[in-house]
């Protein structure tokens, strides 16, 4: 009888264990998951950053490229 009692709290210890330790890795997971969503929103915002960067260049390279025609014009008005 004795050693059905030890053998039920060694069951009984293994288990609160693996409960336990089926706890922290919900936490772990729940922390996880919570980590993936901040970082696919910063992601996101990045992107977003990146394209308007982008489409700043591009603007900036049509200036550059009037300013570029403008003066050629003024040379080659200059020369005629």
């Amino acid at each position: 009888m004795e050693e059905n009692q030890s053998l039920i709290n060694r069951t009984h210890q293994k288990l609160d264990e693996f409960l336990g330790l089926l706890h922290s890795q919900k936490e772990d997971m729940n922390r996880l998951r919570d980590e993936v969503t901040v970082l696919k929103a910063e992601n996101e915002a990045k992107s977003n950053e990146i394209s308007s960067l982008y489409d700043e260049l591009a603007n900036k390279e049509r200036e550059l490229e009037g300013v570029v025609h403008r003066i050629e014009e003024a040379l080659g008005g200059a020369k005629g």
